[in-house]
């Protein structure tokens, strides 16, 4: 049985999903279903490890994974993975895709984009999936894109449909410390500003599920945004079982896809 949290957190039966996948390719055209998450702050090995697995989980039951680290938190190397150059390198053509792109695991590949991605005195982020295209990414092989990126890169995701409250939404990590609140909140308003966001999902890093309910209820309370935001429950990632619940929840929310047409592909919801 789906296991349900606040917010309404469940899971589809992994079985009716992949018949959707097979559905959505055959009739509906190809491209993977977008995911950014969002990281404010730093994060230690151990929650590193969690956000690691989960992509591991999303690999293993949702299909080939690209997992695009833009928010410095070492990813490869928590997969096993050595990567010696950024996807900016890649755009201004100083090194090949395969020194900045690596397979990780079965059915996922780690990139490193957090140069990339970067906003600053140059200017905001630049859209991800024009970076994805111009580092030479096809996004037609993929059947999911994580996006782990910080607050200042949220830019890149403007453009992503965002016209109703329950479109191309946003994972949100939460660690367990006392500013959790302020810096979710922090990110919830940073995303309105920069890419027009409307629906956050708060994914709880080790946490108990009991701790997790109850700061959620306390951020949902806070109405941030107002009645044109709307937060909800994302999971909880504690371990590989929790990894594997909120993955296979993943494929009940309501995403993005990149239209696999590609340099300068659009965007298109996933139905």
């Amino acid at each position: 049985m789906p296991e349900t949290s606040p917010g309404g957190y469940g899971a589809r039966p992994a079985v009716a999903a992949d018949q959707a996948a097979t559905l959505r390719r055959l009739f509906g055209g190809t491209g993977p279903r977008m995911l950014p998450i969002v990281i404010p702050g730093s994060v230690d090995d151990d929650r590193v490890g969690l956000l690691a697995g989960f992509a591991a989980a999303v690999a293993r039951q949702q299909g080939t994974t690209l997992a695009l680290d833009a928010a410095r938190l070492h990813l490869a190397s928590s997969l096993g993975v050595s990567l010696r150059r950024d996807l900016a390198d890649v755009l201004a053509r100083h090194a090949s895709l395969d020194a900045a792109l690596a397979p990780a695991a079965p059915r996922l590949a780690v990139a490193s984009a957090a140069r990339a991605l970067a906003g600053g005195a140059a200017g905001p982020a630049p859209r991800l999936d024009r970076v994805l295209a111009g580092a030479g990414i096809d996004a037609a092989r993929y059947d999911w894109i994580l996006a782990f990126i910080g607050i200042r890169a949220l830019a890149c995701l403007r453009g992503l449909p965002s016209s109703h409250a329950d479109d191309g939404e946003v994972l949100v990590a939460v660690r367990p410390t006392a500013r959790s609140l302020d810096a979710a909140l922090a990110v919830v308003r940073a995303g309105q500003a920069a890419a027009d966001m409307r629906v956050f999902r708060l994914l709880f890093l080790g946490m108990d599920r009991s701790a997790a309910g109850t700061l959620f209820e306390r951020m949902a309370a806070l109405r941030p945004g107002g009645r044109h935001v709307e937060l909800r429950f994302g999971g909880v990632l504690n371990g590989p079982a929790g990894a594997e619940r909120v993955a296979a929840a993943a494929c009940g929310w309501d995403l993005t896809r990149i239209a696999a047409t590609g340099a300068g592909a659009d965007l298109e919801m996933v139905s």
